[in-house]
């Protein structure tokens, strides 16, 4: 990871068509961690880059997308929508706890971009599978699901400190 991130900000100093080249490239390479992919899409989508491109989102899955036509993260309704489900969730715990949730969210959120809505599909439930407000026995499939995505994301993230 230390590796992908110096090759990241190296390659910030090329210039804008060379640069935008090598990052189309890395937008589909296996070995990119979901991360620096998800760093690059955004920083396209920022630069207003209309030419479409090859994206590999956490499913595996290659889709085409067009940069300039994507909302920023947190322009995203879905994430505005569970970051405020979080903040009503944890209302009255400690401004640590908060804290701590809040940007283990952001991370999760982040890794899902550009298409979050395809593991949040329920906000409320989402916060509730984060901190653990889930029953024991609740085998509805949206949880079951959101669970899975979690915990791919839990790994992930694990991955990103190790």
């Amino acid at each position: 990871m230390t590796e992908q991130r110096h090759q990241f900000e190296m390659g910030k100093a090329l210039p804008i068509a060379e640069w935008q080249t090598a990052v189309t490239h890395l937008l589909t390479d296996p070995f990119v961690k979901p991360i620096v992919r998800v760093s690059l899409l955004e920083m396209l989508t920022k630069l207003k880059v209309t030419d479409p491109v090859s994206y590999v989102w956490l499913d595996g899955t290659a889709t085409d997308v067009v940069p300039s036509q994507l909302s920023l993260l947190d322009d995203l309704p879905v994430v505005q929508t569970t970051q405020d489900a979080l903040q009503t969730l944890l209302a009255d715990d400690d401004p640590i706890t908060q804290q701590l949730y809040a940007e283990s969210l952001r991370v999760q959120l982040s890794l899902l971009y550009p298409f979050v809505n395809r593991a949040v599909t329920a906000p409320q439930k989402w916060v509730c599978v984060l901190t653990g407000q889930i029953s024991d026995g609740d085998d509805d499939p949206t949880t079951q699901q959101m669970i899975d995505w979690q915990g791919r994301l839990g790994e992930m993230m694990q991955e990103m400190t190790s």
